[in-house]
């Protein structure tokens, strides 16, 4: 498991551990009866948060699609430019030629089945099965733990909810503790046989964090942490979309329009992902889309105490997640299944 990954993954651990604790540590109480619901029902118990506006806190979101292709060819700026679709910044900043690739557009559809388990709120308390319109939710509060699919992780949590929707033959399994405005999440959903996906996402404070892998328009994974106190992002991504793999890793700041940020990439268009390139650009010159030298990696090294942004494209810096690997996304459906 990459480095990163894995310290990312504990550090959630320990806060929800923490939170657990200050909750004194069981799930809702409760029998365990059973029942259907309309829209009426007892009192909300706690509300779980979305992400969109933690990541919009500190991470640029585009909106001006092109329909230009970009180059694959990652020594030079039409393999990059935000303003085109399969670029590195195109796919990773903005959900309209971004699909599935780009961070923000999971983001949304991680918040969309929040909002579709909020329904059920007012439930969270009793296990049972409950139903609103054409939602069906089954709610387990005596589940003390699970396993992160793909990622083999065991993680406590205080309640399971699973979420059938046949109309549009989707099944959402969400395990979650919460504790004010901190939480942590653990989702899977599928639909069909044909997609499916997996988020552990947690928040504490000004800061969040989200790990996804998913298998639909592409094999995605990803891995992103944020501050909106100090506007600033990390974030790492692989997927199948360029002929076997293709992968960025950076951050930055948004602070302001001044604020930098620096991405590097590597693709099997590039030496079999042997070779990586990378960029700094500011906020201001990324939403226009102004051209910047690349450079190579391995014939000039990024070095941070020249230039400090660039320690988010300096593996083992603390500001760096590094790439997750070669071809590291889930290989097929199995590897994503909810097995608890």
């Amino acid at each position: 498991m990459n480095r990163s990954l894995r310290n990312m993954i504990a550090l959630g651990a320990i806060l929800l551990t923490a939170m657990l604790n200050n909750c004194g540590g069981g799930g809702g109480g409760g029998g365990s009866g059973s029942g259907s619901l309309d829209n009426g029902g007892g009192a909300a118990s706690a509300q779980l948060s979305t992400f969109t506006n933690d990541v919009s806190a500190c991470m640029p979101v585009l909106a001006a699609s092109s329909t230009d292709t970009g180059e694959a060819g990652l020594g030079e700026w039409s393999a990059w430019d935000p303003m085109a679709s399969g670029t590195v910044l195109g796919k990773l900043f903005d959900p309209g030629i971004g699909g599935n690739e780009c961070f923000s557009a999971q983001v949304e559809l991680l918040d969309a089945h929040i909002a579709m388990a909020q329904q059920f709120a007012d439930t969270w308390d009793t296990s049972g099965t409950y139903t609103r319109g054409n939602i069906t939710a089954i709610v387990q509060t005596d589940v003390p733990a699970v396993t992160i699919p793909y990622l083999a992780f065991d993680i406590p949590v205080e309640k399971l909810i699973t979420l059938q929707v046949p109309d549009e033959d989707l099944t959402i399994h969400m395990a979650f503790t919460l504790d004010g405005d901190n939480q942590t999440i653990v989702e899977q959903y599928e639909i069909g046989d044909t997609q499916a996906g997996v988020f552990y996402s947690w928040k504490e404070g000004n800061e969040a964090g989200i790990w996804h892998a998913s298998i639909g328009e592409s094999k995605v994974q990803f891995m992103w942490q944020g501050d909106s106190l100090d506007k600033s992002f990390i974030i790492t991504e692989c997927t199948d979309a360029a002929g076997g793999n293709w992968e960025v890793m950076g951050g930055g700041s948004v602070a302001s329009s001044a604020s930098e940020m620096a991405f590097m990439a590597r693709n099997q268009d590039n030496n079999a992902s042997s070779d990586a390139y990378y960029l700094a650009i500011t906020l201001a010159d990324l939403m226009e889309g102004i051209s910047q030298p690349i450079w190579n990696a391995a014939v000039n090294p990024p070095d941070s105490s020249t230039y400090a942004v660039l320690a988010y494209v300096t593996e083992e810096d603390i500001n760096c997640f590094g790439f997750l690997g070669n071809q590291e996304y889930p290989a097929d459906l199995t590897e994503l299944a909810w097995n608890q």
